[in-house]
């Protein structure tokens, strides 16, 4: 039996802003929310659960943080996509396991949080991974990848089928033989023109007398039709920003396109590993560029991505937004702050790679009760809705004593166009400390519970008789705004009814005192029509 528990983890500074933390807890306590969409009325994300296939949890939020719907599915995994239909809000688009391999599946989602169909993609003989899809207004563009292990042979799959799965066509570009597809690190397919769409990637191959991979990276181009008009690697971007003598496997693309607002040129990201490790340094550094192409694909310009010579791994996301660039990394984790752990980057450059913003996210580490150590955000997606505020998803870990004993619960970050949450933001220097509570119970022994939960019109929270002075209670929204209130100086020892009924359906904090002493948050969803 899963129990859906819902944490918070408040940050302390002069607004209320927060970040939310939903779960679903089971013994593996690894739960991430992995991918996130506007909506016209707000926006939507997954969380992950980890149970004995994989539990999937959609949640769609209002933009007055009003709780939406909830949705469970189960068995795949997969992100979230765009859909250029009105009946259709929204597509999850990604894997599952068959018969002990791989697939691929689409589904199609209503305004409702509903399935309006499902398409599903097999081979008898071979692994097919979804990357990505693209509705095109006439039927969906599929970029996926297909393992075959006999011969051995990795192909990048595309296909299109239309609405009502009928396959309209199909092209396939073998990799290399004897290569191992590079998987958690998915190519990325953008449509740059009127009429021709464009897939870059990469995958792993060894070399004679090496025990370590190599990384190779490809562009693939082609038309509506699927014809293919290009196929070549970077190989030739390399000679062209390092020494030939410099060895090309370790220069990749990282998979990622940014703008590519016009006919005459587009833009992708690129990594470089250092071979020589820097003075004082115990590994080798990476350093990321933006890449200006044009049509024939030959660079026209190689721009150094501004402060990212000590990043760690290089770009995770990249998106483009009004001829800006957003992009995520793990900076954060060469960031070194006394009593912090690492955490994630943020920044924002033009589409001539000045940088407009940077903000470095970290956690302090902070010890529980029970003697575990929380620390370390691990982001999987973000977005920019209307208002231009951010949203960052992704995984909170939580350490019990070792590295290999934690829980992980998903959580959801809404930041304003600066990356902020703060109206100080810009007084930190561009490094971003998050200061917070984390909202679990932390009182000794006692067992403070709330129930039911879901309510409708009333919350029971049970105190066992942990309250020393008098007893107080504040709910707040998810946007941080409070919006009831309450006091009782002759609590009885049983506990308190809180009159919810005037709510409206959501998802609400709870935060308990003993007199003025904070004690305990708790999360509770209303289920009201009000």
């Amino acid at each position: 039996m899963k129990k859906l528990v819902i944490i918070i983890i408040l940050f302390i500074c002069d607004t209320t802003a927060f970040v939310q933390s939903f779960s679903v807890l089971e013994e593996s306590g690894q739960n991430s929310a992995y991918s996130v969409l506007p909506t016209d009325d707000g926006y939507v994300f997954i969380v992950n659960n980890m149970c004995d296939s994989v539990c999937n949890s959609i949640y769609k939020i209002g933009f007055d943080s009003t709780l939406i719907y909830k949705r469970e599915q189960n068995g795949f995994s997969g992100k979230l996509y765009k859909s250029s239909r009105p009946t259709i809000e929204y597509l999850i688009f990604g894997i599952y396991i068959v018969g002990g391999k791989y697939g691929t599946i689409l589904r199609e989602m209503d305004t409702e949080g509903n399935i309006k169909n499902t398409f599903k993609f097999e081979y008898p003989d071979a692994n097919i991974f979804g990357n990505q899809v693209i509705d095109d207004g006439s039927g969906y563009i599929i970029n996926s990848t297909k393992f075959q292990s006999n011969p051995p042979i990795d192909t990048a799959y595309i296909f299109k089928i239309d609405y009502s799965g009928g396959l309209i066509w199909e092209d396939k570009i073998c990799l290399e033989n004897n290569s191992t597809y590079l998987v958690n690190n998915p190519v990325e397919m953008t449509k740059f023109s009127s009429n021709e769409y464009a897939i870059v990637g990469k995958y792993k191959y060894f070399v004679a007398g090496s025990i370590f991979p190599c990384e190779k990276s490809f562009l693939i181009r082609f038309n509506e039709n699927g014809k293919i008009s290009y196929y070549g690697s970077f190989d030739e971007f390399r000679r062209h920003l390092f020494s030939s003598d410099r060895d090309s496997c370790n220069f990749s693309t990282m998979v990622h396109f940014t703008c590519a607002g016009n006919d005459s040129s587009y833009i992708v990201t690129a990594r470089f590993d250092s071979l020589i490790n820097f003075p004082g340094k115990d590994s080798a550094y990476r350093h990321a560029f933006l890449i200006h192409l044009d049509k024939a694909n030959n660079p026209i310009k190689y721009t150094l991505i501004p402060n990212y010579i000590d990043a760690k791994t290089g770009i995770k996301i990249l998106k483009c937004k009004n001829n800006d660039i957003i992009y995520m990394d793990d900076a954060g984790d060469r960031v070194v702050y006394p009593n912090y752990a690492p955490g994630f980057r943020l920044s924002r450059v033009n589409v001539i790679g000045e940088l407009l913003w940077q903000r470095t996210y970290v956690t302090p580490y902070f010890k529980l009760s029970d003697s575990s150590l929380i620390n370390l955000f691990t982001f999987y997606d973000f977005a920019e809705l209307n208002d231009k505020s951010l949203i960052i998803i992704g995984a909170y870990k939580r350490y019990l004593g070792s590295n290999d004993n934690f829980d992980q619960d998903a959580f959801v970050m809404i930041l304003d166009s600066l990356g902020c949450f703060d109206i100080d933001c810009e007084l930190y220097s561009n490094v971003f400390k998050l200061t917070h509570k984390v909202g679990v119970d932390n009182v000794g022994k006692s067992d403070i519970k709330i129930y039911p939960n879901p309510a409708n019109d009333w919350l029971r929270i049970n105190l066992d008789n942990v309250i020393e002075n008098y007893f107080k209670i504040d709910v707040y929204d998810l946007i941080g705004r409070k919006i009831l209130s309450a006091i009782d100086y002759y609590l009885n020892t049983e506990g308190y009814q809180l009159d919810i009924s005037k709510l409206k359906s959501g998802i609400y904090c709870l935060k308990i005192y003993d007199g003025n002493k904070h004690i305990s948050n708790k999360m509770f969803i209303i289920n009201n029509d009000n």
